[in-house]
């Protein structure tokens, strides 16, 4: 059986960008489950769209799109829509007997909330054969708003590094890593626990407990982490995940999390999120409502039970680096 893996290019995307670095995981990992990889190229100008668009008129992509696949799965970004929008099509016309399946990173209706988003959402997610989504409360949402693709769920995104996995010591410190400029929260977050932050446009100023550490790119990240606990946490408040990004903390499976646990940390993360069930049953971290009781949460952390968590997010680790989860989704979703 021949097998596709289709994903646009994100090469113009800044190297410090987590985004790609998901879509070329599951490339890697895909690879080993014989899949053959398509790369499209996003044109990235208006008259590169034009000529794009012309092309797909004429049949001139014909040769880029035609395989002899019996599956197709398309890494959905959520974002390129007028590349992804002619690529689904030209997938299907010539490859009209394949199953065609989309791989969801993110759902832009859900993330942003607007209903033209989601009239275009909807009608491309009912109209391929199967859809690979983040975990069961995605799944719900877009059942209950009207899909009824079959679906399947990744439940956490691997994530590939050679890195070592770190052996941190119990020193109580967090670590926060992601686009700075859309986490306001953290001007507010005037605790003792000691914080470091990493990643684009940081705050011109943060309370005393934060540190800024820079910008690093996705696969030297880890060795950077040499804190207790990974914070994953969205919007503008500290007392719950707010806004548009806190509401979808609710569904979404946040990459920052496989990027915690590959590198052995613990996460800390909103009691509310869709990951929350599965780091408090697998003990890989620990579960809050209010960021302002950060301090009592981890002083209730025995060097001990610490020492559990560590033990536990070594297993994790060492699965997200082999692909488990993306490997079992995309066996499970051929036979849905």
């Amino acid at each position: 059986m021949e097998k596709i893996i289709a994903t646009i290019s994100e090469s113009a995307v800044n190297g410090t960008n987590a985004g790609s670095k998901a879509k070329d995981d599951i490339i890697q990992i895909s690879q080993k489950a014989g899949f053959k990889p398509m790369i499209i190229t996003n044109p990235p100008s208006h008259l590169s769209k034009l000529a794009f668009l012309i092309k797909s008129y004429c049949g001139g992509l014909k040769k880029q799109y035609q395989t002899n696949a019996d599956l197709i799965v398309f890494q959905y970004a959520g974002y390129f829509n007028f590349t992804t929008d002619i690529s689904l099509k030209e997938l299907r016309k010539y490859n009209p007997n394949a199953k065609l399946v989309l791989l969801i990173h993110d759902v832009a209706a859900l993330r942003y909330q607007q209903d033209k988003d989601w009239q275009r959402e909807s009608k491309i997610f009912n109209s391929v054969d199967g859809l690979i989504v983040h975990n069961s409360k995605m799944k719900h949402w877009l059942e209950d708003h009207g899909i009824t693709t079959p679906m399947v769920t990744l439940q956490i995104f691997d994530y590939l590094t050679d890195l070592p996995i770190n052996d941190n010591d119990f020193n109580r410190k967090v670590v926060f890593a992601g686009n700075l400029e859309k986490s306001t929260f953290l001007t507010k977050l005037n605790v003792n626990t000691q914080i470091d932050l990493f990643g684009p446009k940081p705050a011109e100023h943060y309370p005393q407990n934060i540190t800024y550490q820079g910008i690093k790119k996705p696969d030297e990240l880890a060795k950077f982490l040499t804190q207790s606990f990974g914070l994953v946490w969205d919007g503008d408040s500290i007392h719950e995940c707010d806004g548009l990004m806190g509401n979808y903390e609710k569904y979404n499976d946040p990459h920052k999390v496989s990027l915690y646990l590959s590198s052995g940390l613990p996460v800390i993360l909103w009691k509310q999120a869709a990951l929350a069930d599965f780091i408090t049953k697998n003990n890989l971290g620990i579960a809050i409502d209010d960021l302002a009781n950060l301090d009592n949460e981890i002083a209730q952390i025995t060097p001990e039970q610490y020492d559990e968590m560590k033990k536990n997010v070594h297993r994790v680790a060492e699965e997200l680096r082999a692909g488990k989860h993306t490997l079992e989704a995309l066996k499970n979703i051929y036979k849905a």
